[in-house]
């Protein structure tokens, strides 16, 4: 079995929830992001994982609910600090386009994910063949 070093672990590629149970086939796509001083050139790689409560939204079409979610559970990169009410309203919309991408480049139905290979040391080893959503 082909493995891949997944640094930060497994978890929701919506929510950043570490409870995972779905895996959405989806095809790697890019997807810029302004800053203030500049636009980085960001790709979201591969399938994406989601937990129970962001696949029901998923599967509901239920897309405003599903980016209200992210945005209260979402962090700052640098410090793993809820982000704060100004925050979140100007990352909205940069998620909202992020999420039209996933949807607009899904490949198929979600299929059922159970990590086969447990967490070590802050490690996940996965399987390549499913590969990863690249993280921002």
């Amino acid at each position: 079995m082909d493995t891949d070093l997944i640094s930060d672990g497994m978890h929701c590629d919506f929510c950043s929830s570490n409870v995972i149970s779905w895996l959405y086939p989806c095809v790697s796509f890019n997807n810029p992001l302004k800053g203030r001083r500049a636009t980085l050139d960001a790709e979201s790689k591969g399938d994406w994982l989601a937990c129970d409560t962001c696949h029901l939204h998923i599967e509901a079409d239920a897309r405003t609910a599903l980016l209200n979610r992210c945005l209260l559970h979402m962090v700052a990169p640098t410090t793993l600090v809820p982000l704060t009410r100004e925050q979140r309203r100007k990352t909205r919309p940069q998620i909202k386009k992020l999420h039209e991408q996933f949807f607009s480049h899904r490949t198929g139905p979600p299929r059922s994910f159970r990590p086969s290979v447990p967490l070590l040391r802050g490690l996940t080893v996965i399987d390549s063949q499913h590969g990863r959503n690249a993280r921002s």
